[in-house]
């Protein structure tokens, strides 16, 4: 029994799909700030004040895709899941 189903709900259609493309070490690190980063730096997560570090983690990681690209470029992979639900009569 799958997630969804024991939820009442009917999988009707489920698949993983692999996506890569390239990009410049800015446009993955905009990519980054529009999804990843809202789980790693938010303030709102942290039970303590983390000061600075958003700051500081914001500065490695742009240099961290910089220093990842060849030729100006990072091949990105992306799974994405793909999946169609009913409620279960």
């Amino acid at each position: 029994m799958s997630l969804f189903e024991s939820y009442g709900f009917k999988v009707d259609y489920c698949k993983i799909e692999r996506f890569e493309s390239y990009h410049t070490p800015k446009d993955v690190f905009e990519i980054f700030m529009t999804g990843a980063s809202v789980g790693y730096l938010n303030p709102e997560y942290y039970d303590e004040d983390i000061g600075g570090y958003v700051e500081d983690a914001m500065k490695i990681i742009m240099r961290s895709f910089e220093e990842q690209a060849e030729n100006e470029s990072i091949k990105l992979i992306f799974n994405r899941v793909f999946i169609v639900v009913a409620e279960k009569p």
